[in-house]
């Protein structure tokens, strides 16, 4: 069991609550605070990004407006024995993300004010999706070994290969593409060559699956996605980040050449009206050279250049 966290031990003087949000919201793992009463006081962007809102839409709501029933009572039941016990409390947890089934390990703490009375709980999550499928596909490996009627028909290469492949685009999930991004980086300085990294996002997505529901939207991704390996897998890899965000990294070009290529990208798929949905679609991308930052602060600003080129009205590119 970890210690007791004190109140002052996480409040520095004259630190305002915006700094604290925005050093929470670096963390790639989700982070949310409960009440006593299962009402969600704060969480992270990482938390948000998992179901597509932003922090606004959760705060305030109570577990079970997002987990409803007996899924919110079994979250609920770790942060209600933490504050109980006033000791640290684990838990893995199944999450129907709007990218897919992630698990996390959920690790809730309680948090004491100047009595040492516990006022708020805050959980901090791992993803341990990666070990979680590993574990299922060795259990289904295990399984038909142990069949007589049955022959092996998934050798370790084919195992290996489920546990790093997206099951809907069929490019590297991220897990795969993120691990693969960091030994990159870990071999940038010796081998002094240009990383460069691209994270895209399709424009307005989730109206496609309002207006012509999952079916389309799946084949549109399924679509992007082979765009996206035409153009890059020879010199680059090319993963599934999130629902309909995709990321890219390359060693072997400028910042700026992969820029003129993202766009060249933009504009085919933008006059594009693909043939297994029949729509057309645009995206916006943020694409960064790697400078020596650690990979969380990399994928970060990336990912907020993205975003930039979304708010500056869509289907543009912006890099640094």
């Amino acid at each position: 069991m970890g210690e007791i966290i004190s109140a002052k031990d996480i409040q520095l003087e004259g630190l305002s609550k915006t700094l604290y949000e925005i050093i929470l919201d670096q963390s790639s793992d989700p982070i949310f605070c409960f009440n006593q009463e299962g009402q969600y006081l704060y969480i992270n962007m990482a938390f948000a990004k998992a179901f597509n809102v932003m922090p606004s839409d959760i705060v305030g709501k109570k577990i079970w407006d997002i987990f409803p029933g007996e899924e919110g009572d079994k979250r609920f039941a770790v942060v209600k024995k933490a504050f109980e016990t006033q000791l640290e409390v684990s838990i893995d947890v199944k999450v129907d993300a709007v990218d897919g089934t992630r698990y996390y390990m959920t690790t809730a703490r309680p948090i004491m004010d100047d009595n040492s009375i516990p006022r708020t709980v805050i959980c901090i999550s791992k993803e341990i999706t990666e070990r979680k499928n590993m574990e299922q596909a060795l259990k289904e490996a295990k399984s038909l070994a142990e069949d007589k009627n049955k022959s092996l028909n998934m050798t370790v290469n084919e195992l290996y290969f489920k546990s790093i492949t997206d099951g809907l685009t069929q490019l590297n999930n991220r897990q795969h593409t993120v691990e693969m991004l960091g030994k990159a980086t870990q071999l940038y300085i010796k081998k002094a060559y240009e990383l460069v990294l691209v994270i895209i996002d399709i424009d307005h997505f989730k109206d496609i699956n309002d207006q012509h529901g999952h079916v389309v939207g799946d084949d549109a991704l399924i679509e992007f996605s082979k765009e996206l390996t035409d153009a890059f897998e020879i010199d680059g890899m090319v993963g599934r980040f999130g629902g309909e965000e995709f990321m890219i990294f390359t060693k072997t070009a400028s910042l700026e050449s992969i820029a003129d290529r993202v766009d060249t990208l933009r504009k085919k798929v933008s006059n594009t009206l693909f043939t297994r949905t029949n729509i057309h679609f645009t995206f916006s991308a943020g694409i960064k050279q790697y400078a020596g930052e650690g990979i969380d602060e990399f994928i970060n600003n990336t990912d907020m250049l993205m975003y930039e080129a979304k708010k500056n009205g869509r289907n543009q590119i912006k890099y640094l």
